[in-house]
């Protein structure tokens, strides 16, 4: 036989001592099916201390023999912080503002403990925003499809896609839910980190007009542990390809009361002059990029390595090393270009030098002038006027030394 109860017009106050936090819900509707086979349940609620109504809908299915339960949840526009708090193995989406409307379901086993989960989320306009005085990163939209196994504590994600102006990409992999003392997170507690490798596929790159234009990166992979709180990610190495290009980066990044911090080290293994401006931050020392970009023609770049250090409410700190060939370079404006240059240039603190171990110029009379050794120096990239040093080693005629000494800003024979 088949009977149904059905209770509407609920009103309860729920309340999760564990996240301390509590929900007052309302027009509750709640029909019980008692069928030959199973329980049916079905509860219709709406979360009414939220600037937006949320909506939510469960449904309960309890076989009468083997004890084992299916649930399954809908919602519409819920709080990711309230999703959060609700559902342990997603607690790390408590660092995002955002509504989230999407399903799920999870296998109750017969002892009441979570068997398995499985969501498909898609989240609206929103901001990663780990609080503590940190400026919030804004997206337009993602979509998430993963799984939790209780067992082995961890979250299998099997499509993550997120669309912004500052990111853009496609991701796949696992994250591990770890306790405070680096175990496995058991059932019913709250992860303290989660220990994450992802593969990524067409990642766009602009954080905030930072960029050119957006850098994009055809694969790459992701190592990193996210801390929860205080919210911390270390990062062990995200790789990103594009062509032959293979860009290396680790550190950690850190949010506190007065915002962004952290440090980042990039290694990259060759890339064309025109691309590294590109890749180079806008408000990373912009002086220099300004005559990067003037000055340094075409040519590959090897061996680059930058660092970037960030301290919450100072200025961005920016190193910077690589080795180059093949390189056109004006070290004067008035005078003729370094053609196939050779050599290495460093960017430390304030100081911007580049070594030329081999590289002509083409004199206005008199044929090439050889500059291998020439060194050119910023003592201060931040002094304005800009005051430049350059040792010059040179090796031609003296027809050709002549015709270059009296070009501007010399003009010594003139």
């Amino acid at each position: 036989m088949c009977s149904s109860d059905l209770a509407e017009a609920l009103s309860l106050t729920l309340t999760d001592d564990r996240a301390g936090r509590s929900w007052q819900v309302g027009d509750g509707r709640l029909v019980i099916d008692n069928q030959p086979q199973a329980i049916l349940a079905e509860l219709s609620v709406t979360l009414l201390d939220r600037v937006t109504p949320t909506q939510a809908n469960l449904t309960l299915i309890s076989a009468k023999t083997g004890g084992a339960a299916r649930m399954g949840v809908r919602v519409d526009a819920i709080a990711a912080g309230d999703l959060a708090a609700m559902a342990p193995p997603l607690a790390w989406l408590g660092a995002v503002d955002a509504p989230i409307s999407g399903e799920m379901t999870a296998i109750i086993a017969e002892s009441g403990a979570l068997s398995s989960l499985s969501a498909d989320l898609s989240l609206a306009a929103g901001s990663l925003s780990p609080g503590n005085g940190a400026r919030p990163i804004g997206f337009d939209r993602a979509t998430l499809s993963l799984g939790y196994d209780p067992a082995s504590a961890r979250l299998t994600l099997r499509d993550l896609a997120v669309e912004s102006t500052t990111l853009r990409l496609r991701a796949e992999g696992h994250g591990d839910l770890v306790s405070a003392e680096g175990a496995p997170m058991a059932a019913g507690d709250l992860p303290a980190s989660v220990l994450a490798q992802i593969a990524l596929s067409d990642v766009s790159l602009d954080p905030e007009g930072q960029f050119d234009e957006p850098v994009h990166f055809g694969q790459g992979a992701l190592d990193l542990r996210l801390h929860l709180d205080p919210f911390q990610v270390e990062i062990g190495q995200l790789s990103l390809v594009e062509g032959d290009e293979r860009l290396l980066l680790s550190g950690e990044v850190q949010a506190d009361a007065g915002g962004w911090g952290g440090a980042l080290d990039v290694a990259l293994n060759q890339i064309a002059t025109d691309r590294l401006l590109k890749v180079w931050p806008l408000s990373a020392v912009p002086k220099t990029r300004i005559w990067f970009a003037a000055n340094v023609g075409e040519g590959m770049l090897f061996n680059v390595r930058a660092g970037l250090r960030l301290q919450p409410g100072g200025q961005p700190q920016f190193s910077l090393g690589y080795e180059f060939s093949g390189a056109v370079a004006r070290f004067v404006r008035t005078l003729p270009p370094i053609l196939d240059g050779r050599g290495h240039a460093t960017l430390e603190n304030k100081t911007y030098t580049v070594t030329l171990d081999k590289g002509h110029v083409i004199a206005p009379e008199g044929g090439e002038i050889q500059a291998d050794g020439t060194v050119f120096q910023i003592l201060d990239i931040t002094q304005r006027p800009a005051m430049a040093k350059i040792d010059l080693v040179s090796s031609s005629s003296l027809l050709a030394t002549l015709s270059l000494l009296d070009q501007e800003p010399f003009s010594f024979f003139s």
